[in-house]
């Protein structure tokens, strides 16, 4: 018999354990944090932090930073997949580092959270009567199927103890199109989504969906969230990419009255992909038409754009190739991204005619 697996089972255990893994993630930090304070005491006798990394941060072999949270989390999202299947294709950051062993999460708490998404997602899928991914193809053979998985985000602020930007990605792509995403924010999520403007840092924030899904959720809550009203669209970026081409393609935008003139500026794949969802500052676009993503910062968020009627594409305007027969992971040809394919197709534009001013 020809082995298949359940796409929603696949995505509620993708969920469940992105939060397992996030908790885990907070509890490191925890530890770090109470080592960092004794540091402090000790060597200055006042609270200002002179310890630039956790203790456990090491360099990987292309010089990017990992700590013991990472090898966790990965333990525990890939180990839960694997579970669902053994044969589908997983992509991560850490795959070239040993996963280690964790035991300190609970398996049957990441099961009842699995159980609890998937019938949110089932009952989400029946409401809308989705067309796509009726029953017969709820069953798919592995072989078409990807998994991108980004297990903790954001290490080098992590490892400095800036925890603001850090998340926990995970993208499932069937016959290379991204179906279903989640964004895990370990330390919570700023957002006016279900929580009335406040700041829930005492607990993970996770917001997952997907054309799989016919729409984007919030963990806890069964309704899919609301359409944001923007009313001055504004681009999120990187501190450090905040000049150059960058900053050429938003003054452009700027110019056509697209966009606003200040950028929010923000690290961290994850949480510029989750601000374009659910932002609190009008966040609607992406500009990072530049090389420095790989394919497990973007599949989450693709996935999730694109149940909201986003876009995500290079900056030739190029859906993402996530196929078994990429070379590499890197996105050579950058990334744009916004919250609708109407400044989606304005980003595009931006970047064109920037460019062929430049040459």
């Amino acid at each position: 018999m020809t082995e298949t697996v359940d796409l929603l089972e696949l995505a509620s255990t993708a969920v469940a354990a992105s939060i397992s893994a996030g908790t885990i993630i907070r509890q490191y930090a925890k530890q770090f944090d109470e080592q960092i304070y004794q540091c402090s005491v000790d060597k200055n006798q006042n609270n200002r932090v002179d310890v630039k990394f956790m203790g456990s941060t090491r360099a990987k072999a292309d010089g990017t930073l990992v700590t013991d949270a990472d090898s966790a989390a990965q333990f525990i999202i890939v180990g839960a997949l694997r579970q669902i299947s053994k044969s589908i294709r997983i992509v991560s950051e850490e795959d070239r580092e040993s996963s280690g062993r964790y035991q300190g999460f609970s398996q049957s708490s990441l099961a009842k959270i699995s159980q609890k998404v998937y019938h949110t997602i089932d009952s989400t899928r029946r409401e809308a009567n989705v067309a796509q991914y009726n029953n017969e193809e709820i069953l798919v053979e592995p072989s078409r199927i990807s998994v991108f998985v980004d297990p903790l985000d954001g290490t080098n602020q992590y490892a400095k103890g800036n925890y603001g930007s850090v998340s926990t990605l995970v993208g499932i792509v069937v016959d290379n199109e991204p179906i279903f995403g989640v964004i895990c924010k370990p330390f919570g999520q700023e957002s006016s989504i279900f929580t009335g403007g406040n700041r829930n840092s005492d607990e993970v924030f996770t917001l997952y969906g997907g054309i799989l899904t016919k729409g984007v959720h919030v963990y806890g809550h069964r309704e899919k969230i609301p359409k944001r009203k923007i009313e001055t669209p504004k681009a999120v970026i990187s501190s450090s990419r905040s000049n150059g081409i960058v900053r050429q393609c938003i003054d452009f935008l700027h110019d056509q009255g697209s966009l606003a003139k200040d950028p929010a500026l923000v690290s961290g794949a994850g949480e510029k992909g989750l601000r374009l969802v659910i932002g609190v500052f009008d966040e609607a676009a992406w500009l990072f038409p530049l090389p420095g993503t790989s394919l497990w910062d973007v599949a989450a968020s693709d996935a999730i754009l694109s149940a909201i009627g986003g876009k995500l594409t290079n900056r030739l305007g190029e859906n993402i190739d996530y196929s078994p027969d990429r070379k590499n992971t890197d996105n050579n040809y950058g990334i744009v991204a916004a919250s609708t394919v109407e400044l989606h197709a304005l980003c595009l534009k931006a970047y064109q005619s920037v460019t062929m001013t430049a040459s």
